[in-house]
């Protein structure tokens, strides 16, 4: 309730506030005129800087409350109160206790730059909130493991909101491993097979794109996302 209030309250009272919220709306704006919501498109040309999921969703949003700052928005709004029950949850799975978890909750919510991202079109909260549920799931799977399915699969749908930085869900669980000597979800068949579902969703957009537009997408793609982790783009 507190995270629905802090991120959604007059989210539209701003117009959209720097290049990146006005690149992605006009990218969401030409997924709506043109019908194409395989190949993304900027002044009419490709643009493959990201991926297309949180487009398909600005999308679909805009299609119901008409394309404007409040809708563009509301996606990231959702994975922010999302993110921050993911949060509470994971707390929640290490140390049972419910005073603890809500706390941690009640720090994420207003901690002043994730509170700003969420109120921006930006690709990191919803990439953060697919993360946080991969880890989740993960978790969950200790003692059920048939929640490990959720792993791979999270970081599927992570790829697709943020191409390669959803990965980085994947050192935290060979820490925790090393941490805890614990490799048991290694060999279970439920954490492969949700890697074989998030393969089935990230993979097939990527290696269309691939296709169609040959090398320049591997180039610019990969190598933009590459770029982010070695220097200041």
């Amino acid at each position: 309730m507190v995270a629905g209030i802090l991120y959604g309250f007059r989210i539209s009272r701003l117009p959209l506030e720097d290049a990146d919220e006005a690149t992605y709306a006009m990218v969401a704006r030409e997924m709506i005129e043109n019908g194409n919501y395989i190949t993304l498109t900027l002044f009419g040309k490709p643009w493959i800087d990201k991926p297309p999921l949180l487009f398909w969703l600005m999308a679909g949003s805009a299609q119901i409350f008409g394309l404007n700052e409040f809708a563009l928005r509301l996606p990231m709004v959702l994975f922010g109160i999302l993110a921050v029950l993911l949060t509470i949850g994971i707390v929640w799975e290490f140390v049972r206790k419910k005073e603890l978890a809500s706390i941690t909750g009640l720090m994420l919510a207003p901690f002043p730059l994730f509170l700003a991202a969420v109120r921006n079109v930006r690709m990191d909260v919803p990439v953060t909130a697919a993360i946080l549920g991969a880890l989740y799931f993960f978790l969950k799977g200790r003692t059920k493991p048939i929640y490990l399915l959720g792993f791979g699969t999270l970081l599927g749908i992570g790829v697709l909101l943020k191409s390669v930085v959803a990965l980085l869900a994947i050192p935290l669980v060979l820490i925790f491993g090393f941490l805890y000597h614990d490799w048991t979800w290694f060999k279970n068949k439920y954490f492969w097979v949700g890697n074989g579902l998030g393969l089935f969703i990230a993979l097939p957009w990527h290696l269309y794109e691939a296709l169609l537009l040959g090398p320049s997408f591997l180039t610019r793609y990969f190598g933009l996302q590459l770029g982010r982790i070695t220097e200041n783009i």
